[in-house]
């Protein structure tokens, strides 16, 4: 009963308890459902804005490969020095320009006392000074400023530079992204060292200290320019003979005996085959005049003003360069350099606005980014020189590792040591000159740079005399006819004193030290100042011929530098009359005999042609070529130290070289071409064992001996129009020429001499500088053809006062890798 009661009782209160559950369900439902919704949509938010954010940071990388891309593209554009220049006033607002400053060492401060003592404490210390970019007030702005490139996409056409910006090639990914996207990127060089060698004394010629002065007309034109008349007219043709060859062959002597009073009297009649022969019209023209131009043609005469050069030199370059430059004209002091090595930043900031046109928020990103870079001299050793004998033990960085036989240097070369031949063309040949000189200022300087082609000069070293016999012939070919000097005795002497240079037939009585005789190159095999009777046999020794075939390749200034004379020998030939008289009393009937009397003596000038010696009688050549006086260095010769670190590629072998030539080769014409720009430095011996075609603006740098096994030819321009310029440098070693008949097309420094056998030839296209040069191991062939368009940089590099900062002969190269690359957090 009581339980049918609490059933009826409750029935309805059980209805309600579910109803009640029922509720709550939905609402726990309810809070679930709208949990799950709020967390989807802030998902999708913050999704949504990752995505964005995401995009912003790539496009801020996308920005900066571009902007390096850029950057590499131009620092090496001589287009944009040429720009430059027909806008100073803009003159460094480009990556050319603005790797190429002058700039001051810090601590410096062009006072080279305090310069020389920071420079022994940073190098003692292991650091390279640090350049002052930001001090000082020549260069603040410039380096503060760097460059900037702006852009907005959709773009903004009101707006010029964006209008104008090299970031627009970005468009396509911009677009992509949506929105609105404004880019800034400000690039510059942040901080930069200079490249200094590890011995605070290393000297180098032309970039540490200024190069001693030139003797001579060329003078006027490389030290400076100036106001000086620079006119050159020279004529050897004037000075040779215009008589016939054949009236000057030995006269062979007929004795005829008359009976004068009961007794023979002889009497010698010389028979005239010289006159004979022409009154029959044979070698009717064959002159001494003629003979020569046949040989060189009308390369004897010589007629060049460069007043024109001059003038083009003064109106394009020190007119229009800044003061950046010019303020330093003249200053060699190792504290003011265009070589450097530093960092090169760039910060970009990107503003992306996805909703655009909508409002809405703008995310912003910075990136800071930093690269190495190096700005590296590629000018080739003395540039100015055809050949160059430094035969100085100071170029030494480290003589204690470097100078292992103790060599003191200032060696009494023997240039006739050897039988081989060494011709010096300090130029190919006459009709280059003309043509890079004709109608001058018709060219523009760009052209101008590329075209010029001047004569090189002639440098020995040495405190003591050198003698170099001058060469009578080919000693394995006395056809060759180009091997004979006689041109070296044609000029007179600056008294007047004339060299008589025909052979003669003299008859004398009595007397066979008797008659004049005539001067000749060098013909006695022994060393005779009192005469000898002149051999039958050529003789042999090393020709070392430093004025071209014929001695008429002659360097622009007349002269050579060098302690050097010219040894030649005087010859007579002689017809001796002896007659004894009869003497009746004894019955003696008296007779007469003619017989020959050939003999030499030799003799010693000042080498190179007589009017134009290489020192004045005012000075002492014991001294204006002593090879411990650093202005008497070669120029541009860095340390070994410096080399490694401006170098864009560096090897430890010379097989990791010749692994990698493949990779820095390109297709041209057909043709497998090496590039080769900027530094490069293989730690080794080189063998350069296959045909290589060079093109660029640069070189190639050995720690020791660079052995030639195949031909190295150039391209005569690069893919920008300039000349090719390239170096073989064997820093601490000699060039060898490994038994082959060579081409080699290059600007060559060896500091242990040319390594030539016998047999060999070797034909160099730029220029030879050595250090040491032992004589005897340079046998064979060897000619040195002068190409001054692809030895010097530009008309700059000419000029001595100004040559360090011609800002054509530097290269630029940047790291592939990033330094730095971080989007710093906000503020």
């Amino acid at each position: 009963m009581i339980n049918s009661f609490l059933s009826k009782k409750f029935k309805n209160a059980s209805s309600g308890s579910a109803y009640l559950i029922a509720l709550g369900v939905l609402g726990v439902l309810c809070i679930i459902s709208f949990a799950i919704s709020k967390g989807t949509i802030t998902g999708r938010w913050a999704t949504i804005f990752s995505n964005n954010d995401k995009k912003a940071e790539e496009c801020a990388e996308a920005c900066a490969n571009l902007t390096y891309r850029i950057i590499q593209e131009n620092m090496n554009d001589t287009e944009q020095f040429y720009k430059a220049l027909l806008h100073p006033a803009n003159f460094f607002a480009n990556w050319y320009t603005q790797f190429r400053i002058p700039t001051v060492i810090a601590g410096a401060y062009m006072d080279p006392v305090q310069a020389k003592n920071s420079k022994n404490s940073a190098v003692e210390n292991g650091v390279d000074m640090e350049l002052d970019l930001m001090d000082n007030e020549l260069y603040k702005k410039i380096y503060g400023d760097g460059i900037t490139y702006e852009y907005v996409f959709p773009q903004d056409l009101t707006n010029s530079q964006t209008a104008n910006s090299p970031l627009m090639v970005l468009d396509k990914m911009l677009s992509d992204m949506g929105g609105r996207t404004s880019l800034k990127v400000k690039a510059r060089i942040s901080k930069a060292f200079g490249i200094l060698a590890k011995n605070p004394d290393y000297e180098i010629g032309g970039v540490t200290v200024p190069l001693t002065g030139l003797t001579g007309f060329f003078a006027k034109l490389i030290n400076d320019i100036n106001s000086d008349n620079l006119v050159f007219k020279f004529d050897l043709l004037q000075f040779i003979p215009n008589t016939n060859i054949l009236n000057e062959i030995p006269k062979p002597v007929i004795t005829v005996y008359f009976n004068i009073a009961g007794a023979p009297v002889p009497f010698p009649i010389p028979v005239p085959i010289g006159e004979i022969l022409n009154m029959l019209g044979i070698g009717e023209n064959l002159t001494w005049r003629n003979l020569a131009k046949g040989i060189i043609g009308d390369a004897l005469s010589l007629d060049i003003d460069l007043n024109d050069l001059k003038k083009m030199i003064q109106e394009h370059v020190y007119k229009l360069l800044p003061e950046q430059f010019t303020f330093f004209k003249g200053n060699l002091s190792w504290g003011v350099t265009i070589e450097k090595q530093g960092l090169l930043e760039t910060n970009i900031e990107v503003e992306f606005q996805p909703n655009f046109p909508e409002n809405g928020p703008k995310i912003r990103k910075t990136l800071v980014t930093e690269k190495e870079f190096r700005v590296a001299d590629i000018q080739p050793v003395a540039p100015d020189y055809s050949f160059f004998v430094a035969n100085s033990a100071r170029l030494f960085e480290n003589p204690s590792v470097e100078n292992n036989d103790k060599w003191e240097g200032n060696d009494q070369i023997n240039l006739n040591d050897g039988d081989g031949a060494l011709i010096i063309h300090n130029f190919p040949s006459f009709q280059s000159i003309f043509e890079s000189l004709k109608d001058i200022l018709s060219l523009d300087l760009k052209e101008l740079n590329r075209r010029i082609n001047l004569p090189g000069l002639v440098r020995i070293n040495g405190t003591r005399p050198m003698e170099i016999n001058l060469s009578i012939a080919d000693p394995y070919n006395v056809t060759d006819l180009r091997m004979m000097e006689l041109a070296a005795l044609l000029l007179d002497h600056e008294d007047g004193k004339k060299h008589k240079i025909v052979p003669t037939v003299e008859e004398v009585w009595y007397n066979p030290a008797g008659g004049e005789g005539w001067d000749w190159p060098f013909w006695g095999t022994f060393d005779s100042s009192q005469g000898f009777w002149l051999p039958l046999l050529i003789p042999r020794f090393a020709h070392t011929m430093l004025f071209g075939n014929n001695h008429l390749e002659v360097p622009l200034s007349l002269k050579v530098e060098g302690y050097l004379n010219k040894k030649f020998s005087h010859l007579k030939f002689l017809i001796v009359q002896i007659y004894i008289p009869p003497i009746p009393f004894i019955g003696f009937p008296g007779f007469g005999f003619a017989f020959p009397w050939p003999w030499y003596k030799n003799l010693v000038e000042p080498y190179g042609f007589c009017k134009y010696p290489p020192w004045e009688s005012s000075e002492d050549p014991q001294k204006l070529w002593d090879p411990n006086n650093p202005g008497n260095f070669p120029a541009n010769l860095y340390s070994p130290y410096q080399f490694v670190k401006k170098a864009s590629y560096y090897y430890d072998s010379s097989n990791d070289f010749a692994a990698d030539i493949e990779n820095r080769s390109v297709i041209i014409d057909g043709e497998k071409v090496f590039i080769c720009d900027g530094v490069t430095f293989v730690n080794d011996n080189l063998w350069l064992s296959s045909p290589l075609k060079v093109m660029g603006r640069g070189m190639i740098v050995a720690a020791g001996n660079i052995h030639l096994g195949a031909d190295i030819k150039k391209c005569e321009y690069d893919r920008s129009g300039n000349p090719t310029i390239f170096s073989l440098i064997a820093r601490n070693g000699a060039i060898v020429n490994r038994f082959n008949s060579l081409e080699i097309n290059a600007c060559c420094y060896a500091d242990k001499g040319i390594l030539n056998p016998t047999g060999s030839q070797l034909k160099i296209y730029g220029n030879l500088v050595v250090n040491k040069f032992p004589r005897k191991l340079c046998q064979g062939m060897v000619e040195v053809y002068y190409q001054s368009k692809h030895s010097r940089s530009s008309l700059l590099s000419m000029i001595r006062t100004i040559a360090k900062y011609d800002p054509l002969r530097y290269f630029v190269s940047v790291s592939a890798k990033y330094r730095k690359f971080n989007f710093p957090k906000a503020s």
